[in-house]
């Protein structure tokens, strides 16, 4: 099972990929309603790097991008899924809203 982390955790873990020579990849979602798509999606980001990194919309930011009745599951429970999930670790929270999650290559 992978990893939550805090942000702090999180850059700490970053550096140290990076120290050991690793390629990091970070994907970033809602990840509300866990679906096929976010499924593809993480799969695609994952083959990016040596080690994927997924970051959460916090619950304000859900609201603000999907509406007043999301989200449907609550941040610990949507880290705590992804995290259930193989081949990817760790995963952590984010507070920026985004749009459409976006992957992009951590060097």
């Amino acid at each position: 099972m992978g990893e939550i982390l805090s942000r702090e955790a999180l850059v700490d873990r970053v550096r140290a990929e990076r120290a050991a020579g690793r390629t990091v990849a970070f994907a970033n979602g809602c990840f509300d309603i866990l679906h096929v798509g976010h499924v593809d999606y993480l799969r695609f980001a994952r083959a990016q790097g040596d080690v994927l990194l997924v970051g959460v919309n916090d619950d304000p930011s859900v609201r603000r991008l999907k509406g007043p009745e999301r989200p449907v599951n609550s941040l610990e429970d949507r880290m705590a899924m992804l995290a259930a999930l193989r081949g990817f670790s760790p995963t952590s929270s984010n507070r920026r809203p985004t749009r459409c999650a976006r992957n992009t290559r951590w060097r």
